[in-house]
Order: C-alpha cells, then structure tokens, then sequence
C-alpha cells in the first residue's frame, strides 16, 4: 500500500579538522563517486572498489593539480566508464536493435564569493579563477563513444560562451548524430559498435531478446469492444478486464523469477546494476561539479534518453545566494522514476535550504522520491544518488592539528512503524590524527557533508579529500527489500573553534 516508507539509516560520520588559509583551500578539495546501485555478489563488489578507488585517485590528483572540478569529475568518471563491469561505455547494455547508446551529462556550478585565484599549472590551459554562471552539457543516444561523460563536458564547455558567432544559441543536449558531431570535433575517437560490446553484454542481449520476443502480450482493456461473450459464456471476450489480469500476473510471477528483464542489466553471476555512474567533487575554488554516465535499460528503445542526460534529473550542482554553501548531486537508478521526480533537482534544492544535513537527506528519500505522488502507488522504487555540501562557516579560531573521528549508526533491530526513521546512534572513536602547520590567526572555517542512498540492495562508493593518505571504498549494502527503504550512509566534517 502507497503511503509513508520507512527510512533505513546506515551512517557514518567522517569528521576532519582544517584552515580557511593556502592550506585550507587544498583541504576543502574532495570527490565523492559510485559504480550505480543494484546488487552485486561478493567478488564483484571487490572489483568495484579497486575501480571506485582509480576514479577517486585521478580525480583528486586532477585537482591537486589546479584543475576545475568539471575536469577533474570528468576523469574519474572515465574510469569508471572504461570498466566492462559498469553500465556505461564498453560493456553497456545493448538497446533492442543490439546497438550501444550512452546518455551523460556534466555540470560545474559557478565560483562563490570570496575564494581568491586557483593555482593553475601548465597541463590546466587558460586562466579561469571563476564564473559567473553554472556549465552544463550532456548528451542522450550517442553511439561509438567509449567516453560519454567527454563528450558531455565537451558540450558545457562549448556551450558556456552561450551564443556563436551568428548570435544562434548553444544548445546543452544534443542527441544521436549531433553528439557523435561534438565527440569528433572535441577529440574522442569513434568506434565500431563491436567494439562497445563485450561477451557478456551480448549474452544478456540475446537472453533478454528472446525472453522479450516470447514474452505474453497483455491485452488492453477496451470497453467499446464489440466482442461481447454469450450469456453463460465462460470466455472471456479479447481485451476484458479478467483476462488482462490473468496475463499481468503471468507477467509479474515470470518478471519475479527472473524469466522477463526488467530496468535492470543482469550480468552472468546474478548481478543487477542500475544505470548510472556518477562523480560528485568540490574544487580549491569551492565550486560543486558533478559528471554522470549510463548504458541504460537492458533492451530499451532505440534513441531512448534517460535521466543521466537531463539537467535536474541526473545531476545538479548550484551555490547558495549568500555563496556560503555549494552542492553538487548525481543520481542513479531507474531513469523514468528519477524523471518523473526530477531527483537531482529536489536533492539540490533541499540541501541548500535545509540547515540540518540529516534532516535535508530524510526529506529528499521521503519526500522526494519513496513517498512522491509523481510515482503513484507502485511497490518498487530503485534509485540512489550521491551528493556532497560544502559550508563556509563564520570566522573563527580554531586547533592546530587535523583530526579524523568516525562513528556508527545503524538502524533498529526492531522494524518500526509505517513513517518512521530508524536511528540508532554509538559513540565515536578517534582515528590516528595528522598535524599541520598554522598560522593562529582568525580564519574562516568550512565544514563538508556528504550522502549516499538507495533504495536497492547495494551501492558500491568511494571517497577521498585532499589530506587522506588513500580512498576510501565501501559497499553501502540494505537488508530492506528493494524500493521500500532508503539505506543512507553520511558523512560530516567539522572545524572546532580554537
């Protein structure tokens, strides 16, 4: 029954101490990315990680470098797309004519104020301390790309100058042919279909296309049928309501078994992924960027676009009017129930407006997708996303050492009543604390928080800031059945006034 879904809240708290000063500006750097939800077996979630902890590495080492965060999201985010493991690039899954077709989108939200020059280094190109406005591109159906989210990040940076030369508007999406356009003239190689297709996204093809093609066709009803049955009749007449109902439960006990695929790309083990990938990162200059990439369903419609594409739907990324706090957002799942919520949209808005980080990502699960009226009353309801908020606090004083501390919550053993959170929380315990040098001046402060959810089995994720010695890789897993709870891991960064 439709109504209030209870909230699994898996947290853990990652708190680290740091300076508004050269060294802050460094500090405040961190990417945040994930290989899609769905489920995954044991060995799986293994390899996701080492991919998880690649994206993460050259992400990071991208901004140390003194690139913007679209750069640095976009090269974290091919690696994860040059994985055959994950839904995007070579490995996808085939639409029904057996074609590779990858949506992706990219965006960098503008520079607050206050944030002084970035460093720039030779490999960065053209001086560009800050923005005015956000960039934004993406691309929908584009074939022979192994590498989406560069075309993508190439449409945001052609259309950031917004009008060419003849005073005609740059466009932001740009589909099929037009795509492959933008791909050549930026650079990526094109390839062969073939190319895109491993053995086991071809195996799946053909498993789910004969599935598909010997599937039962479930008759609509007609009530201006002229086929009326006899009285007495035991047939049903072609279209009644009685026999459509014998042939969706037919349909759902073979989608149940496994026998008919559903939004989901199985692969040879059992595994289940759910579209998208996704970088969220927050550059030196404390803008928010975030890049996503997808295959989409298996056996979709040819040219079908889906929400990694869609501004507001795949990703987002925006600063406060104040400047003090900047978000950036990229989703995954089942892209039709993102659309129809705009997920991306909603986290963005709420984290901004929202003081309290647990409170905000409660509403956005609830609220703004488990519970949404724009999904109606269906049981299952699969999606994640991943997002980071960078706040710049009020100036203060604060410690000379930079501390890590980490705790645990869990939910409750007991399961809880319809609408409810389950929040157990335990006490946290230090981690092996680093020094930096300090000033002792009055500085201003910056915390970050960031989130994963789903509402599948599992999320494989990493993380790194600038000052952690390596990634950070974890499978946020649920115990809920699929599309009925949120698991949410958080994490939070805090600077003590000294």
């Amino acid at each position: 029954m439709h109504g209030s879904f209870p909230v699994s809240l898996h947290s853990t708290l990652y708190r680290r101490c740091f300076e508004d000063s050269n060294l802050h500006r460094s500090i405040i750097m961190f990417i945040l990315v994930h290989t899609g939800c769905g489920f995954h077996h044991e060995h799986t979630i293994k390899k996701l990680k080492k991919v998880c902890a690649s994206a993460c590495s050259k992400g990071m080492h991208c901004l140390q470098q003194g690139q913007d965060g679209l750069r640095a999201a976009t090269a974290a985010c091919a690696i994860l797309e040059a994985s055959e493991l994950t839904n995007t690039g070579r490995g996808s899954n085939l639409n029904e004519k057996g074609f590779v077709e990858c949506d992706a989108s990219a965006i960098l939200s503008r520079t607050p104020k206050g944030y002084g020059r970035v460093r720039k280094t030779a490999d960065t190109g053209p001086e560009d301390d800050s923005m005015e406005h956000m960039l934004f591109g993406s691309v929908g159906a584009v074939r022979g790309v192994a590498h989406p989210s560069r075309v993508a990040a190439a449409v945001a940076t052609m259309a950031a100058a917004e009008e060419d030369s003849a005073g005609r508007i740059l466009p932001l999406l740009l589909v099929g042919e037009g795509a492959r356009d933008v791909a050549v003239k930026a650079g990526c190689s094109i390839v062969r279909n073939r190319e895109l297709v491993t053995d086991a996204s071809q195996a799946r093809f053909e498993r789910h296309k004969q599935l598909v093609d010997n599937a039962t066709l479930i008759p609509q009803s007609n009530p201006t049928s002229s086929h009326t049955p006899r009285p007495g009749s035991k047939r049903q007449a072609p279209g009644s309501t009685a026999t459509a109902e014998a042939c969706g439960d037919e349909a759902k006990r073979r989608r149940a078994a496994g026998d008919i695929p559903t939004d989901s790309a199985t692969g040879p083990d059992g595994d289940t992924r759910l579209d998208t990938v996704g970088v969220v990162c927050i550059d030196a200059a404390g803008r928010g960027a975030a890049v996503v990439s997808s295959g989409g369903v298996s056996m979709k419609k040819a040219f079908r676009v889906g929400q990694a594409a869609l501004l507001g739907s795949g990703c987002g990324a925006d600063v406060s009017d104040d400047d003090m706090v900047t978000v950036a957002v990229a989703t995954t799942g089942v892209g039709e129930d993102i659309m129809r919520t705009r997920l991306a949209a909603t986290c963005v808005h709420t984290l901004l407006t929202t003081e309290h980080f647990p409170d905000a990502v409660d509403t956005i699960c609830k609220d703004g997708f488990l519970d949404s009226k724009a999904l109606g009353p269906r049981s299952r309801k699969q999606a994640g996303f991943i997002a980071i908020r960078l706040t710049r606090l009020p100036m203060e004083k604060h410690s000379r050492t930079l501390g890590i501390h980490q705790s645990n919550t869990a939910s409750t053993a007991s399961p809880p009543s319809a609408g409810t959170t389950r929040v157990r929380h335990e006490t946290s315990s230090p981690v092996q604390p680093f020094a930096t040098p300090t000033t002792g001046k009055a500085m201003r402060s910056s915390k970050y928080e960031f989130v994963v959810a789903h509402s599948t089995s599992s999320m494989c994720v990493g993380y790194l800031g600038a000052g952690d010695i390596s990634p950070t890789t974890i499978d946020a897993m649920s115990t809920a059945a699929p599309g009925t709870h949120m698991c949410i891991h958080m994490g939070q960064s805090t600077t003590p006034a000294g």
